[in-house]
């Protein structure tokens, strides 16, 4: 039997003392705390991209791509990115920037997957786009006429 394997030997990382045991418990609660936000962001991130998938008739790799491009042409985290395009989803409006920047990264990645450039506005099309359905986007709104302003 080896001087390592022998009983009682313990490796030279496991804590021995009390200040040592409680600073490796802060040591884990706080990697804990950070792997509890980078798994619900992630959440948040796979979400947006479902949401810029359909609406954008992207696929999911360029709905990554297009978030990352919004994050950093705006230098916003892409994170917070997210969540605004999640709440643009349920109704809220997108701040100017991000709208921008959404409507600029759709336009060249849904026409190299043969997808229209605005939120899955085809121009040629009579129905309103999908985003309308949801929530019009502002840029959208101003050109287009409702049904009573109409008569």
């Amino acid at each position: 039997m080896t001087s390592s394997t022998r009983s009682g030997a313990r490796p030279p990382s496991v804590p021995t003392t009390t200040d040592e045991l409680v600073k490796e418990l802060e040591r884990v609660r706080a990697e804990n705390r950070h792997l509890e936000r980078a798994l619900a962001s992630h959440a948040t991130v796979d979400r947006a991209i479902g949401v810029l998938t359909v609406l954008g008739r992207i696929s999911p790799d360029d709905g990554f791509t297009v978030l990352r491009e919004i994050s950093q042409h705006t230098n916003i985290r892409l994170s917070a990115v997210a969540e605004h395009l999640l709440a643009h989803a349920r109704g809220a409006e997108l701040p100017d920037v991000l709208l921008g920047e959404l409507h600029a990264a759709l336009a060249r990645h849904a026409g190299a997957a043969g997808g229209s450039a605005r939120c899955g506005v085809d121009a040629a099309a009579p129905a309103p786009h999908r985003c309308d359905a949801v929530s019009p986007c502002r840029a959208d709104r101003s050109s287009a006429r409702s049904p009573r302003s109409a008569s």
